[in-house]
């Protein structure tokens, strides 16, 4: 999903330092993320959803609704990813994976040329061999500059692979990320995706559409960065209960 949408991991010095402020829609909802000294902020409606140092490797998450936020690390998160995959049965998740189509190779198509929120872009499509495209993007290499002024590649790169849930099942959304680490950040995507385990071609489809709305390099306030009076803490265990 968008809102942990940092895939950025390069450096280019012809670029000033400044703090950068990416606002997003996705289908209506309005994101903002905050990138400022090796610390993100995501925000959505308006509400903190997550904050994430990079430094100390230490992420915060919210849950608006319940006023309630969690503490871990990366090494915690990564851990409980582990643990979850652990209860899966590989041989029964590759066949179910062959059976819907996830094991054809994804290819990558390039269309032609966009711009969002004042930045230029390239547009691909993605998809799986022999399948109707699933996402068609736009990528921005001069967003990913600015970004990675602010953000320290190998921190980052930790980061992402331990936020790598849904790309454990989903070979397009690995792809995603990797042309986001590797080319430029995504400014727009629109991603048509089935039912885990039923093909397109089968219906059941469901869709979302992302695009970049404005790029702001005006300083941040710290504040951004900081745990919203009124939250309490609680075990990661018990947030993630709550979102169940």
């Amino acid at each position: 999903m968008k809102r942990f949408l940092v895939t950025v991991l390069t450096f280019f010095a012809m670029y000033a330092f400044a703090d950068v402020t990416l606002t997003e829609k996705t289908d209506g909802v309005v994101s903002v993320s905050y990138f400022s000294k090796n610390r993100v902020a995501v925000q959505e409606n308006g509400q903190i959803l997550n904050i994430t140092d990079l430094k100390t490797q230490t992420v915060y998450g919210f849950n608006p609704e319940s006023k309630t936020y969690f503490k871990a690390t990366f090494k915690e998160l990564a851990d409980m990813n582990k643990a979850s995959m652990e209860g899966i049965d590989t041989d029964m998740a590759d066949q179910f994976n062959a059976e819907a189509g996830l094991k054809a190779p994804v290819v990558i198509k390039k269309t032609g040329k966009g711009e969002y929120g004042g930045y230029a872009c390239d547009r691909y499509e993605v998809g799986l061999q022999n399948q109707p495209a699933t996402s068609q993007i736009c990528v921005s290499p001069q967003v990913r500059h600015l970004i990675l002024n602010e953000i320290n590649g190998a921190a980052l790169k930790n980061w992402l692979k331990v936020m790598d849930f849904e790309g454990n099942i989903d070979p397009v959304r690995t792809k995603l990320d990797e042309i986001s680490e590797k080319v430029g950040y995504i400014i727009y995507e629109r991603t048509v995706h089935s039912i885990p385990g039923v093909p397109m071609s089968a219906g059941a489809m469901d869709s979302y559409t992302t695009v970049l709305q404005s790029v702001s390099t005006k300083p941040i306030d710290n504040g951004k960065f900081s745990i919203p009076a009124g939250y309490k803490k609680v075990g990661i265990n018990d947030s993630m209960g709550e979102e169940q």
